[in-house]
């Protein structure tokens, strides 16, 4: 134990409270009538001094935005984060602060307590404090990512979310930044703060124990079949027999391709699974694996659709960068106005999220199919879809010059830079805005035809850069209303 003398109880009588300071620690050391309490001084919101708040009975209150906390356990009564307090003893007419650190454990356990909260309740200042608290005490702060995901993963009633898929690519981000920890924390907050928002306010859904030995046939069966129950045992099965993702990669890739699924995202989300659990380690795989298939199980498949129904006019012959190309150039060319428009049909709400997906989706194909040649036929059909999908909403016409992109290092760095403080509080549009960058960043690096770099490059620049509707406010009144007047 380590104990400090603060303050003598006379001069701490007169005036009820005093502040001590050695090194780093600052301690506030209040007395309300026999009662002596030490708090650390610092308010953990935004480090207003403590000493200088108001003490009713046992309760601090903090003079800036008015928190509250409990003098005897430091317990935030009204705002947010807790505080530490100290033990204290007086001896020979002074007061004494116990201010040995709290064993390593401890600390941690605390600091996690608080990002559950902060993760509940969906708050992101407290998570970004909390993850600094991580990192100031010598801790691994990507602990807070492997939290959120076992705290979220039964909470995703539909199973992956884009916040698993751009938890990859902060992750990603996180381990680029090694030299610089501010960045880091920004990375780990966003990717906390989305999947904290994603499970805000959901029951949690919790998956079957059953279990039943796999085969690769009977679980993409059941997938097929959309049978939760099923596919969840199997996978519980291979996961109990000791398979892991490595083993799992292909039949998950293959069950991604079975459809044109949830616009692509299907494919995607196996190859973020794949890189979460290789950056986070093995502790995370069985929560991403069972809210993968779940998502397999619930996913759109748009190849239903009637647009779609007529596959010859797409074909899965054309070269993965010929069609690379092609989505790219409508990614540079979409008419914005569509994004805008409030007097077309629901099927015309195309926004800048549809010609996004394409590249990320075209970036998982190459990826995948280069692992596993034999679904190249399913990866191109698919790209083929989104490059049809998509021509009707490009006008060609407009001048794309002025997006050209000069020095690409520079562009590169540039972008990074908006990423890590893109001020959307979109997470779905933020999420997306570093996954395309991502995807187009390695699609550059792989593609052999110059042109093909050149319009990828350019359409990411206009991307980065053209105002975004995020609230289509009259076009939801007026597609409404016309559905609802159908039946009057």
């Amino acid at each position: 134990m380590s104990w400090e003398r603060v303050v003598s109880l006379q001069e701490l009588e007169q005036k009820t409270n005093a502040l001590f300071k050695k090194g780093s620690k600052h301690i506030a050391v209040f007395k309300m009538g026999s009662d002596i309490w030490a708090i650390d001084n610092r308010c953990p919101h935004q480090g207003y001094p403590l000493v200088q708040g108001a003490v009713e009975e046992c309760v601090l209150t903090c003079s800036w935005h008015n928190w509250k906390f409990d003098m005897r356990t430091g317990k935030c009564l009204t705002g947010g984060d807790n505080v530490r307090t100290y033990p204290i003893k007086v001896e020979e007419s002074f007061v004494w602060v116990e201010v040995s650190e709290p064993f390593k454990e401890e600390l941690t356990q605390t600091i996690l307590e608080g990002l559950k909260t902060a993760f509940t309740k969906a708050k992101y200042g407290r998570a970004s404090r909390e993850l600094a608290r991580l990192y100031f005490n010598g801790m691994d702060p990507t602990l807070a990512v492997k939290k959120s995901i076992e705290w979220s993963y039964e909470k995703f009633k539909e199973g992956t979310t884009h916040a698993y898929a751009a938890c990859a690519d902060w992750l990603r981000f996180y381990f680029e930044n090694i030299s610089n920890p501010e960045n880091q924390i920004i990375c780990l907050t966003e990717a906390v703060d989305h999947m904290a928002d994603d499970a805000f306010g959901q029951s949690l859904v919790a998956y079957s124990k059953e279990a039943e030995p796999f085969s690769e046939e009977a679980f993409i069966s059941a997938i097929e079949a959309q049978d939760e129950k099923k596919a969840i045992a199997l996978l519980q099965g291979a996961l109990g027999a000791g398979f892991h993702f490595k083993q799992l990669e292909k039949v998950f890739t293959h069950a991604a391709l079975m459809h044109y699924n949830d616009f692509g995202h299907a494919l995607i989300y196996v190859i973020k699974t794949g890189t979460v659990i290789e950056l986070l380690g093995k502790e995370v795989e069985r929560f991403l694996l069972l809210s993968l298939t779940r998502a397999f199980c619930h996913m759109t498949r748009e190849d239903l659709l009637t647009e779609f129904k007529d596959t010859s006019k797409y074909s899965s012959q054309n070269s993965y960068e010929s069609l690379l190309e092609a989505n790219a150039k409508n990614f540079l060319y979409f008419d914005s106005r569509f994004e805008a428009a409030y007097d077309k049909p629901v099927s015309d709400n195309v926004g800048w999220l549809d010609f996004t997906h394409p590249i990320t989706f075209a970036n998982a194909v190459r990826v995948q199919c280069q692992k596993y040649p034999e679904f190249w036929k399913q990866g191109l059909l698919q790209l083929s879809f989104f490059q049809g999908r998509n021509l009707p909403y490009v006008d060609t016409a407009q001048n794309v010059s002025s997006w050209a992109v000069k020095n690409k290092d520079h562009f590169f760095a540039q972008c990074v830079e908006k990423i890590l403080d893109h001020g959307m509080n979109d997470r779905t549009q933020a999420a997306h805005l570093l996954k395309t960058f991502c995807a187009v960043k390695e699609e550059v690096g792989y593609a052999q035809n110059e042109a093909t770099q050149k319009m990828l490059l350019a359409a990411l620049n206009r991307y980065f850069h053209v105002p975004i509707k995020l609230k289509h406010v009259r076009r939801a009144a007026r597609q409404n209303m016309s559905l609802v007047a159908k039946d009057f």
